[in-house]
């Protein structure tokens, strides 16, 4: 039962931010709303374990908290794509972005596994909470900026049409308002 409750607690906070992210993320712009879901959900995946021997009430609350932080994601990379990704490749992209997402999750299983074969369990939280600070370097310096959603500004992001199906490049011009 305690378990069940425990991996409920994640799912209150995860319902609870779906919408507020959606609605963030189109007022600030995708990654910042991302990069903000990621960090909460890395510091409380790390802070997990740390809160286990202070009972099952602390436990439920960081879940909830971590949840509550991933929930914003799932609109932030909606809102990044509809941004970023010309209209006619809409569906694909969200496609291959939701499939990544179920891909992450199987790969977390293996993971886990892989590291409760050489280290105690609290050792995957830290692993997979600290991944997400590096992903979250890996994003500052690489991927995508929010200047159109925030400044209501045209401004030129590649052509993924051209970059993934030729080998050819031109500019796509997107308006947010």
């Amino acid at each position: 039962v305690q378990e069940g409750i425990v991996m409920g607690g994640y799912l209150y906070g995860y319902v609870l931010s779906g919408v507020i992210g959606g609605a963030c993320a189109d007022r600030v712009g995708g990654s910042a709303i991302l990069q903000i879901g990621v960090a909460g959900w890395s510091l409380f995946t790390i802070l997990t374990p740390l809160c286990a021997p202070y009972g099952i009430f602390s436990v439920v609350l960081c879940r909830a908290l971590m949840g509550l932080f991933e929930g914003l994601c799932f609109p932030s990379v909606h809102a990044i794509i509809g941004v970023h990704i010309p209209g006619r490749w809409l569906s694909l992209v969200t496609a291959i972005a939701t499939a990544a997402s179920y891909v992450g999750t199987i790969v977390g299983y293996w993971g886990s596994d892989v590291v409760l074969q050489f280290a105690k369990w609290p050792w995957c939280f830290y692993i997979f909470g600290g991944l997400g600070f590096v992903w979250i370097a890996v994003w500052r310096t690489f991927g995508v900026r929010d200047d159109a959603a925030v400044n209501g500004s045209m401004f030129v992001v590649p052509n993924f049409r051209d970059l993934f199906f030729s080998s050819r490049s031109a500019p796509v011009y997107v308006y947010c308002a």
